[in-house]
């Protein structure tokens, strides 16, 4: 990419710079509002319950919050050029 960047590229740069974030915290209080990840399978999750079900449940709705707060989109610079 040149280093003479027109205004339609920076605009460009611009709107993926906002979508590479993780998901906002707040997403999650609103109501009737769920973060569907689609990575896992139920049987896998239900694993993950199992074997965190011995700690207290702090710990374990945080693990469970932490999945299911995650953005599938995240792009590494290194690893995935935006291709313009």
């Amino acid at each position: 990419m040149p280093s003479h960047k027109t205004f339609r590229i920076k605009k460009k740069l611009a709107k993926k710079m906002r979508q590479n974030r993780p998901i906002p915290y707040w997403i999650r209080m609103r109501t009737d509002n769920t973060i569907r990840f689609s990575l896992f399978d139920p049987s896998l999750l239900l694993l993950l319950l199992l074997r965190f079900s011995t700690q207290p449940l702090n710990s374990s709705m945080t693990l469970l919050l932490l999945l299911f707060r995650y953005n599938a989109k995240r792009r590494h610079w290194r690893r995935t050029k935006l291709g313009f």
